[in-house]
């Protein structure tokens, strides 16, 4: 391990720090990102690097100390949805699945916060919690984005409000078809009933819309900060498995969303690894290199 951490250290490049270069060097520091986004001298981190064979007994530390964050359930899901998944599936669809058994914090689930009961179901919950809220908030940034009818932005409001306005007319039930369109959508899934639905989303728009569904449930009160796991990145392959990973934290970190999610990537590998990565993808060999933690 000492060699490969060596090999690694030696790779980064010191004299070029790039934006997400500075170090995590101690339990900490990671702890006060996972929480906040920040580390505990007040920088912005979006993404982290965890080196080594004990990424496991990280991730059990970061979820132990949820109660330490605030608001409390702050770290959600580190380990909950296979983190290696997004290997065979992509990264479009693990982001998916991760929503999809996301549940609310306890803490969010008060009655008085929405205008229905939430369905029992335990799947979906972010979607439901966000149809069914009272006083839906759309924060300014995002409504500019949605301006054009034709982004996929718009496209989401859209259903939103769609499934929004089926639940004061009808309930749960007037609400589920939108929901279902709305899942089918995000999920990339056909749908087996109803009318043809939006155009399909591309890998680039399939994270953004996702992220952007993150961050409505954080703005009304649905969520606190969420940290998402993708482990095994020794394992890439391909072109299209590195290009997925970039737009996954290009678009975390272009966005300016890093305090609203944290996103942690494993690696394993041995040195020739770190050396592979460059010949397949420039740019994901520079997320990874320049954003290693070392405990």
């Amino acid at each position: 391990m000492e060699d490969l951490e060596f090999h690694w250290r030696d790779r980064r490049g010191r004299d070029e720090p790039g934006p997400d270069a500075r170090s995590i060097t101690s339990l900490p520091d990671l702890l006060s990102w996972a929480g906040s986004g920040r580390l505990r001298d007040g920088s912005p981190r979006a993404y982290v690097t965890i080196v080594g064979s004990g990424r496991n007994e990280v991730y059990q530390r970061i979820e132990q100390q949820e109660g330490l964050f605030d608001p409390p359930g702050a770290v959600r899901d580190v380990r909950g949805v296979d983190s290696t998944c997004w290997i065979s599936g992509g990264v479009p669809t693990h982001f998916a699945s991760c929503l999809r058994t996301l549940g609310l914090p306890s803490e969010c689930r008060e009655p008085w916060r929405f205008s229905v009961p939430l369905p029992e179901q335990r799947t979906w919950e972010v979607l439901w919690g966000l149809v069914l809220v009272r006083d839906f908030f759309l924060p300014p940034e995002l409504q500019e984005l949605a301006d054009n009818p034709h982004s996929s932005y718009a496209i989401l409001l859209a259903l939103l409000r769609e499934a929004q306005f089926q639940a004061v007319e009808r309930g749960v039930e007037g609400a589920s078809i939108p929901v279902r369109a709305l899942v089918a959508w995000l999920e990339r899934t056909p749908r087996e009933d109803g009318p043809v639905g939006p155009a399909p989303l591309s890998d680039d728009e399939a994270i953004r819309v996702l992220l952007t569904v993150l961050v409505l449930a954080q703005a009304n009160g649905l969520l606190g900060r969420v940290v998402l796991a993708f482990d095994q990145l020794e394992s890439v392959a391909t072109e299209r498995q590195a290009e997925e990973i970039v737009l996954l934290l290009d678009a975390v970190s272009e966005s300016g969303i890093g305090e609203a999610i944290g996103i942690l990537l494993g690696w394993r590998g041995a040195p020739r690894d770190v050396d592979r990565l460059r010949g397949i993808n420039e740019k994901f060999y520079d997320r990874l290199v320049r954003s290693e933690v070392r405990l």
